[in-house]
């Protein structure tokens, strides 16, 4: 299941922006699930995934789409709202 994270700008050269997807997806069966996210664009927007925390930098002036994904490791599909 994927989902955008939605954060509507960034400052370049300052601290990143934290955002915690493990409110956004839920479980059918409440299984633990497993998290990833991508910049479209890593020269406009970096991202370091640590569990359930994005963290996002503004790296160059322009436009990106983060993309969040959370897998449950038994196969079912998460549930994105």
């Amino acid at each position: 299941m994927t989902g955008v994270l939605e954060v509507s700008t960034l400052a370049i050269g300052e601290a990143a922006v934290a955002v915690d997807v493990v409110g956004v997806f839920t479980d059918p069966d409440g299984d633990t699930l497993v998290y990833s996210a991508e910049s479209d664009t890593p020269a406009v927007v970096s991202v370091i995934m640590v569990e359930a925390i994005v963290s996002l930098e503004g790296v160059t002036a322009g436009v990106a789409t983060v993309t969040a994904t959370a897998q449950d490791p038994s196969g079912r599909r998460p549930v994105w709202p």
